[in-house]
């Protein structure tokens, strides 16, 4: 049992045993769980992390938990699409292995990453190491790879009703605040996003009542939007690369 869990869970078994079980709610033991009015009721301190909420700050703690798991499932989320475009993107290039799309400084950088264990060139295993070079950091390359390559693939972005490109940023920009800071934003990188895409991650910025300072804590409904526009993402380029290679690829979004 992890120490803070355990420590909450020692906490709420001492209240328990001097005869006040219904002033305290574990919030780490309610991660995942939805919050209503029937889940909160009577609730008067929580305790979460080491720490011990009281009152309304109470119910605050075990939404913001919530909000945290929220920001948790987008990271995945665009870690998916990212998985996603490798397969797609390695299925591309062995279609259109005769054409030569991976120039020569690209083929010459994953020779010398995979070293000795490097497959034949220009077979199914070999574009999926290369596609693992080329996305070593994030998957970029392989999206310029797809937009060049693939005629239809920015006409399809552009007559889409959402911004795509833009929410997509967002995600990834989420993504890493959350993985390495643990939601909290660092305020001059939003210079380095697009205006729409700041204005995205801005409207998910609350306080934290646990950590006491600002961070990203989506609630569900802003989560799923999130989500189902990287999966209508993913549908597109599915259907992209279909038709440019006059093929159903295996690789199709579900």
């Amino acid at each position: 049992m992890a120490g803070a869990v355990k420590r909450d869970a020692q906490r709420t078994t001492k209240i328990i045993s001097e005869g006040k079980g219904n002033a305290i709610l574990s919030g780490a033991l309610l991660v995942g769980v939805g919050i209503d009015k029937s889940a909160t009721q009577g609730v008067r301190a929580v305790a979460f992390g080491g720490g011990l909420y009281k009152q309304k700050d109470a119910i605050a703690a075990i939404e913001e938990n919530c909000y945290q798991m929220q920001a948790s499932c987008i990271a995945e989320g665009f870690e998916a699409v990212e998985s996603y475009v490798k397969a797609v993107t390695s299925a591309f290039l062995y279609s259109k292995r005769q054409e030569g799309i991976l120039k020569n400084k690209n083929r010459k950088t994953i020779a010398t990453r995979i070293g000795d264990k490097l497959e034949k060139e220009n077979t199914p295993q070999y574009f999926d190491q290369a596609v693992g070079v080329l996305a070593s950091r994030n998957c970029e390359r392989l999206f310029k790879i797809l937009f060049k390559e693939v005629s239809t693939l920015k006409q399809a972005i552009e007559a889409h009703p959402y911004p795509i490109l833009a929410i997509h940023e967002a995600v990834e920009f989420i993504r890493h605040s959350k993985s390495h800071a643990n939601g909290r934003v660092n305020a001059d990188r939003f210079e380095e996003l697009s205006k729409t895409a700041a204005a995205i991650v801005k409207s998910l910025i609350h306080s934290s009542i646990i950590h006491s300072d600002k961070r990203i804590l989506p609630n569900q409904k802003e989560a799923s939007d999130l989500l189902a526009r990287e999966a209508e993402y993913c549908q597109i380029i599915y259907e992209a690369v279909s038709s440019d290679l006059n093929m159903k690829i295996d690789h199709k979004p579900s």
